[in-house]
């Protein structure tokens, strides 16, 4: 912004010495050119330091990276929380085996299809046990080895295991689907006690509770709520957050690790730069007043004024502008910057 006050400045500074030269600087034109200049001025302008155009330089960048690695650590939090309720309520997905009973189709099947192979009835089954339902058993076992609906049927009225595999079977009946539809479409959020402890909503740290009330535990008691059909390893450290819940709180509210919550020397002093701008743009903006509250230092435009048509060089004085609310610019000599008062503007 400062750029680009400074810029236009100069730029209609330059079209003025250049028509002055050419003569094509008349006096109508002098005037658009200021009334131009006065609308871009209200557009751009913005709080400037009274070296504002000194060198025509501003900062490369107004990131402060303090802040930005609070705001970083604070969604990193929310972020997580997220994928680790997303990953809890989204329930492993059972086996098809156990939902269509595939050991009573085999044990049918070898019952009921007959000689396939150049052998008698009874090698036909031990083929199928040995060749199906033993290869099914090992497969749930080693991937399956928990209640349906992703562990959780247990706590809803279904087997506390998934179904058991049984070769032995001479015909074909199954159910367990639609026991399994009914029990997760009547299923409500946080259901049973046991869910209530998993799947309802936490605050980053404990909450104490307001005169003598009950605290709410947070992920710092918690720790990690992902426990169906096996619970993340607590002290795993790729299940847990580096440094820990309680420390990546502490960093997103810009707190030093160490002693009690609140308590902390702050891990990076940005307040103070902020302070500093507030003070800045304070003494920038407050009402004009005599005294020690008085009006600001006034910001030169980069244009020199002309009183009237007749003016000449040495009657030009430079143009400024007053931030402050209730104060006027008073112009100074020639091309010195003028000052700002509360007092009216004298008209000569």
């Amino acid at each position: 912004m400062i750029r680009i006050v400074c810029q236009i400045g100069q730029f209609l500074g330059n079209i003025k010495e250049t028509g002055k030269e050419s003569g094509a600087m008349t006096n109508k034109t002098g005037i658009t050119i200021l009334f131009v200049f006065s609308v871009l001025t209200l557009i751009t302008l913005a709080p400037l330091s009274k070296t504002a155009c000194a060198g025509n330089e501003i900062a490369e960048q107004t990131c402060d990276v303090g802040v930005w690695n609070a705001m970083a650590a604070r969604a990193r939090m929310e972020t997580e929380r997220e994928i680790m309720q997303n990953q809890n309520l989204i329930f492993k997905a059972d086996s098809v085996l156990s939902y269509v009973c595939f050991d009573s189709l085999a044990g049918h099947a070898a019952q009921n299809v007959g000689n396939v192979f150049s052998n008698d009835n009874r090698h036909m089954n031990g083929a199928m046990n040995s060749v199906v339902i033993n290869s099914m058993q090992t497969y749930i076992n080693s991937n399956f080895n928990h209640s349906l609906l992703g562990g959780r049927g247990q706590y809803i009225g279904l087997a506390n295991n998934a179904p058991p595999v049984n070769g032995s079977q001479t015909s074909y009946g199954c159910q367990v689907m639609n026991e399994v539809w009914q029990r997760a479409k009547c299923m409500n959020f946080m259901h049973t006690d046991e869910f209530v402890d998993t799947d309802g909503f936490y605050p980053f740290i404990d909450l104490a509770g307001v005169g003598g009330g009950a605290g709410i535990a947070g992920y710092q008691t918690k720790g990690n709520i992902r426990r169906y059909p096996t619970a993340c390893d607590g002290n795993d450290p790729i299940f847990v957050p580096v440094g820990g819940f309680l420390d990546i709180y502490r960093y997103s509210r810009n707190e030093t690790v160490g002693g009690g919550l609140g308590s902390q020397a702050a891990l990076y002093d940005f307040q103070a730069n902020v302070n500093t701008t507030y003070a800045a743009v304070d003494e920038l903006t407050r009402p004009g007043t005599e005294g020690a509250q008085g009006c600001g230092q006034a910001i030169p435009t980069g244009v020199m004024v002309m009183l009237s048509p007749a003016s000449t060089a040495d009657q030009l004085y430079a143009d400024g502008v007053c931030t402050n609310p209730g104060c006027s610019y008073i112009r100074g000599n020639g091309e010195d910057v003028g000052a700002c008062t509360t007092a009216p503007p004298v008209v000569n």
